[in-house]
């Protein structure tokens, strides 16, 4: 045994000055390889992409979802907040409501590119309503697809019936209109679904990161080196993970159906109206934190107040206070109502939400 040991080793000798050099020169290979990725990922083209809407964010739209950055069943936007869904692969521009898409909202080209494929026809209609059989092939709804060159694409989704503009192989120029924000395909609220995809792999925009990578609470949302979006249009998409998107006064028990055709949002009120009713509807809202809404009558004096603390982190949450008319009329004057939202970390007590709104009583 020890002398075939003795023999092996010595074959193993004589064949080593050919097995080394080829080891080195795989190792060296290998190496190069591995820089020429590194170099290869970090000279990737920066397209630097506009603001594919027409609005202004934070006042009449709102980014509600962001790609999932959770590699299990999981989901977390890209600061590990909430605002997204498992497998979500892109960002989710919302409008206010229905009105306002009826009304029109314009989508625009991103950058630079060329048609790469078109799509319109199909019905804007809450999948809550028609189901998502209804939608099985057609999720993105009305669509266009655009490349960029350097294996960028760009996808906008959830297109208005009847408002897609482009066809396949039309050069578009950046800030060109490809059609309106609608309500297509797999959606329950009018919004824009603005995708990224670099060589057929979704790309997160603010991290230029690939979208099952692990997000980062530290990332700062205005980082010049990673994000994709231009300036001056980047400062506008700072991460705000929670906000209002409505409040109002309405006579009747609000639903979402009335609320997004603004039959909730009166600025007068009969005096034999049946009830007065508060009500606020905010995005991003995360369990712990608490609710207060209070309703003032024309003298200041406070008519209503309701404390809750939500149950669960809620993509939108809707909460109300309101009396009914018992007998008689509603004093003239002017009531207030107050939304906040509050959110406790640690010891310390933040307020996201602080949005107040005026009714006359004539």
């Amino acid at each position: 045994m020890f002398i075939g040991c003795n023999g092996w080793w010595r074959s193993w000798a004589r064949a080593l000055p050919i097995v080394v050099p080829i080891v080195v020169l795989l190792a060296t290979l290998l190496s190069l390889t591995t820089l020429a990725t590194d170099a290869g990922a970090q000279s990737i083209p920066n397209p630097r992409f506009s603001l594919p809407i027409d609005c202004e964010i934070g006042v009449s739209c709102f980014i509600q979802n962001y790609v999932d950055r959770d590699p299990t069943a999981g989901h977390t936007d890209y600061r590990c907040g909430h605002l997204s869904y498992d497998k979500h692969k892109g960002t989710d521009i919302r409008i206010r409501d229905l009105v306002a898409m009826r009304r029109g909202v314009t989508v625009l080209a991103a950058a630079d590119g060329v048609v790469k494929a078109a799509r319109d026809g199909i019905d804007d209609v809450n999948v809550r309503v028609a189901g998502a059989e209804s939608v099985r092939d057609r999720k993105d709804g009305n669509a266009v697809v655009l490349t960029h060159g350097d294996g960028y694409e760009t996808i906008y989704a959830h297109l208005r019936k009847g408002s897609v503009v482009v066809k396949k192989g039309t050069r578009i120029k950046r800030g060109q209109r490809l059609g309106s924000v609608g309500l297509s395909g797999l959606t329950e609220f009018p919004h824009l679904h603005f995708e990224v995809r670099f060589n057929r792999s979704v790309i997160d925009p603010f991290t230029a990161g690939h979208m099952r990578a692990v997000c980062d609470s530290t990332t700062n949302s205005i980082d010049l080196q990673r994000w994709l979006w231009a300036m001056p249009v980047g400062k506008k998409l700072a991460f705000v993970g929670t906000g209002l998107i409505q409040a109002g006064f309405t006579d009747r028990k609000p639903d979402m159906a009335a609320i997004e055709e603004r039959k909730h949002d009166l600025v007068k009120l009969k005096r034999d109206a049946p009830a007065l009713i508060f009500w606020g509807l905010v995005y991003g809202a995360k369990k712990g934190d608490t609710v207060t809404l209070k309703l003032f009558d024309p003298n200041g004096a406070i008519l209503l107040e309701n404390t809750s603390s939500v149950p669960g982190n809620k993509a939108q949450w809707l909460r109300f206070i309101g009396k009914r008319l018992k007998g008689g009329r509603w004093p003239r004057g002017t009531y207030r109502g107050q939304y906040q939202l509050v959110r406790k970390a640690g010891r310390t007590e933040t307020i996201v939400v602080n949005a107040q709104r005026a009714l006359s009583v004539d």
